[in-house]
């Protein structure tokens, strides 16, 4: 629970985050959230699986490993 008048700015933070993540990435989640949040049947665990593979095999992926060995920021393209 956030206290009286933290919603905002706390908000702002997860938004500035998620704004400097991969986009192929953010887009891929989303489908996997919505998968698991739909109103009716069981999830499409193949379309799942597909947004796992398409985010794996992205040049974004390739460029976040990178950085990440040589500390750095990354720089996504959301290819």
């Amino acid at each position: 629970m956030l206290p009286d008048g933290k919603l905002e700015s706390f908000t702002e933070e997860i938004l500035t985050t998620l704004a400097h993540n991969a986009p192929l990435a953010i887009a891929n989640s989303k489908t996997i959230i919505e998968e698991y949040v739909k109103a009716s049947g069981a999830p499409d665990h193949k379309a799942m699986d597909a947004a796992i593979d398409r985010a794996a095999r992205s040049a974004d992926y390739e460029e976040g490993r990178s950085a990440f060995m040589e500390k750095r920021k990354p720089k996504f393209q959301g290819k």
